[in-house]
């Protein structure tokens, strides 16, 4: 508080004010003859003229210089007599000084004040510099780490394949005598299980292969009904409402469907794992650019895993695999979006942002191979 005071404007323009005032009235309220305290007085000009040039730079030293000298410059001519250049030409010579160090003083702090601007604007580039390059790190070893586990999951599915697909003919064979509706179902959940466990490995093995995801037009909309319909049931089960928000005209999505869909399925199955009572879905469009937010009620974030919960491998629950958002927030990369925590409790808010038409860019092949799971 006092440091602020101390820097206010107006309480220096009060104090330089004060000070010019006070020094005039000495010099004019004391006779002639006592010449030193003459002297010492035209000193003390030098104390607001000094205030001004720290504090306003040249321009306010001078002011206060020019100020000083046409208060003084009346007992100059009436109480000291006009001869300026001789018998008064200590005085002269003292107004003269009031402008050099208004000058020199004035230039000075100047350039005081624009060397700490130019240091203050580096300081802040050096902060952002140090940020991108601490998310970049981090980026990095994500990226490591994801790699890391594509080339063991495509050796460990390259030799699950084959006994997966003698158990599928196995289950085929069981089945194939039976005509009860209950088998026909079992058969039926039992071979698009083990199809679905082919696909994901599939995913595997084509890690270094070139991408080939599929775009079409899709309108979020109606895609986040499905969802809905899609997840209510489970959510009944725990004793959860699912709500959620959308606009009333189409927002259409040009880009793969299916990326979007995980993303959206494994934060909504993180919130149902969180929630007490209520997971809310809500979606908005800005021009070209759409976000989705997935809310819930629970406890929410801790503040010290604010900025850990898209490492690999960090989870809070016992039975998280830490890959939910990791690799949620690698597939809206993929997609130019962005996966965030937008808010940390009271509700929790995990917001993606994406843009409406999806263009391809460049990255690792291993990011649309793994399925999305909770944290």
């Amino acid at each position: 508080m006092n440091k602020r005071i101390f820097q206010s404007s107006a309480v220096w323009v009060g104090s330089i004010s004060v000070l010019i005032v006070a020094v005039s009235m000495l010099h004019y309220g004391t006779h002639t003859h006592e010449i030193p305290l003459h002297a010492l007085f035209r000193k003390l000009y030098y104390l607001p003229i000094l205030m001004g040039a720290i504090r306003f730079g040249v321009r306010g030293g001078l002011l206060c210089s020019i100020v000083c000298t046409i208060l003084y410059f009346p007992h100059l001519h009436f109480d000291w007599g006009a001869n300026y250049f001789y018998e008064n030409a200590d005085k002269t010579l003292e107004i003269a000084m009031y402008q050099v160090i208004a000058l020199i003083v004035g230039l000075s702090a100047d350039y005081q004040r624009t060397l700490r601007g130019n240091l203050e604007d580096a300081h802040q580039n050096l902060e952002e510099k140090t940020k991108t390059l601490l998310q970049a790190k981090r980026s990095l070893n994500r990226h490591e780490k994801l790699q890391a586990m594509a080339l063991l999951g495509a050796g460990i599915s390259h030799e699950i394949r084959n006994p997966l697909a003698s158990l599928k003919g196995i289950l085929e064979m069981l089945f194939e005598s039976s005509k009860e509706a209950r088998d026909e179902e079992l058969k039926s959940i039992a071979t698009n299980e083990v199809l679905r466990i082919q696909n994901i490995l599939d995913r595997f093995l084509k890690l270094h292969q070139e991408d080939n995801e599929e775009t079409s037009e899709i309108d979020l909309v109606e895609l986040l009904h499905q969802l809905r319909e899609l997840m209510e049931g489970p959510c009944k089960k725990r004793g959860l409402r699912l709500e959620m928000e959308t606009q009333q005209r189409p927002c259409i999505y040009r880009g793969p469907g299916g990326i979007l869909q995980q993303v959206l399925i494994n934060l909504i199955l993180n919130s149902q794992e969180a929630a007490r009572s209520l997971v809310h879905i809500k979606l908005c469009g800005v021009q070209s650019q759409f976000e989705i937010e997935v809310s819930d009620d629970g406890d929410g974030v801790a503040e010290e895993s604010r900025e850990a919960i898209f490492d690999f491998f960090f989870t809070t629950r016992k039975e998280g695999t830490g890959l939910g958002l990791s690799i949620s927030s690698q597939l809206m990369d993929r997609l130019g979006g962005n996966l965030s925590l937008k808010k940390a409790s009271n509700p929790t808010v995990f917001k993606i942002s994406f843009p409406a038409i999806w263009r391809k860019i460049d990255g690792s092949k291993h990011d649309l191979a793994i399925g999305g799971e909770g944290v």
